[in-house]
């Protein structure tokens, strides 16, 4: 786990880090379909914290990764991937189906935190989708009985 000490590093050093996760993203954009599925989600996770990865080829690999590999995803690791997608607001297809993936086979969201957290990623324009509404009432009702 080279790569999750040096972020560590460069993230509490006092120097800019804009050419360092410019070269991360520009190397995930080329390989992301060779990361383990362990790497792939802790990547997603990481790199949907930095705001400048919001529309980039990077944001699309990650995605389209996701999204070929969901089968081999547990759980909780379809919900870490599609919470951060939607951290780096990349509602796209590959979203949706990961989504899909996660109600259909994964018992969907597992907490009302993660509900939460999903909800305010949203903006308007993708609340309106028809997509965005039925995966919102399906965590919605998947999580009643927990929410009462």
């Amino acid at each position: 786990h080279l790569l999750d000490q040096l972020t560590d590093i460069v993230s509490v050093c006092p120097l800019d880090s804009t050419t360092y996760m410019n070269n991360l993203m520009a190397r995930l954009t080329k390989d992301a379909g060779r990361l383990s599925i362990p790497q792939l989600v802790f990547m997603i996770e990481l790199i949907s914290e930095y705001p400048p990865i919001k529309g980039t080829p990077c944001a699309v690999s990650l995605a389209f990764t996701a999204n070929v590999r969901k089968d081999s995803l547990d759980s909780t690791n379809c919900e870490k991937v599609l919470l951060g997608l939607a951290r780096m607001g990349h509602f796209t297809d590959d979203f949706f189906a990961i989504a899909e993936f996660l109600f259909t086979q994964r018992q969907g969201l597992r907490t009302y935190d993660a509900l939460s957290e999903l909800m305010t990623r949203l903006t308007k324009t993708i609340v309106q989708e028809p997509q965005m509404l039925e995966l919102i009432s399906k965590a919605i009702e998947m999580l009643a009985p927990v929410i009462n």
